[in-house]
């Protein structure tokens, strides 16, 4: 390192001193929990460090060999961490994708039949820090949104959970067009639309000549009844 040749002048030696370092590192050092992998042990070579499945590398991966036969900077470490088995959720199951709980660990939750999950992720991962990423979800029982009830019409059955039914039935005057039943399924919607409720009026009839005409019910709509006279 420096001037190879140097020459004497009126103002003394050209260059700089040179110095004659070690151009060799010696075996980099190795860490509890996983490996190395050297490019040389020249001057200017490196060695990367990664950690073991379940280890988790603290510092810097990488170290040079530096001129003087030194490894420079220090060495990483490699933690272990393990998150522990996730809770269960009730009326539900969880699966261990990997088999393992430490870092890097998938979780999958599912739910049993006519329970779907809420608050939280449906999968999860082992962080560095120890812990289950996301919120454990809950298992809930299906049901549907409270359905729509169309003008002039009434529904039976309040009961929207899977698998129930509801009936739909129309204020008087009107005709029920379409499906009266709707059942909720295991999707959370129901089967199918509601219905409507359509007036039919039969409007007043003329009268007639020599008698007389009486409304029984004092209405003209549907189901309406008169009597000649």
């Amino acid at each position: 390192i420096g001037n190879e040749n140097r020459s004497c002048t009126l103002t003394g030696w050209t260059g700089k001193h040179p110095q004659c370092l070690i151009d060799w590192c010696p075996e980099p050092p190795q860490i509890n929990g996983g490996k190395i992998k050297v490019s040389g042990r020249r001057a200017g070579s490196t060695v990367t460090y990664a950690c073991d499945h379940g280890y988790v590398l603290i510092g810097e991966d990488l170290l040079s060999c530096g001129l003087g036969g030194e490894w420079t900077g220090k060495p990483p470490v490699c933690r272990y961490v393990d998150c522990g088995t996730p809770a269960r959720p009730d009326r539900g199951s969880l699966m261990l994708i990997n088999a393992t709980t430490t870092v890097g660990s998938i979780v999958k939750y599912e739910c049993d039949d006519d329970y779907w999950l809420v608050n939280g992720d449906e999968y999860q991962t082992c962080t560095k820090e120890g812990k289950w990423s996301g919120n454990t979800p809950s298992c809930e029982l299906i049901s549907c949104d409270t359905p729509q009830v169309p003008t002039a019409s009434y529904v039976v059955g309040y009961d929207y959970n899977i698998h129930s039914s509801i009936t739909y039935h129309c204020d008087p005057g009107h005709i029920l067009v379409g499906h009266s039943v709707l059942k909720c399924l295991e999707t959370g919607e129901w089967d199918r639309d509601p219905p409507n409720c359509q007036f039919v009026d039969c409007k007043p009839v003329t009268q007639i000549p020599f008698g007389t005409i009486r409304y029984l019910q004092n209405t003209t709509y549907i189901g309406s009844e008169i009597l000649y006279s």
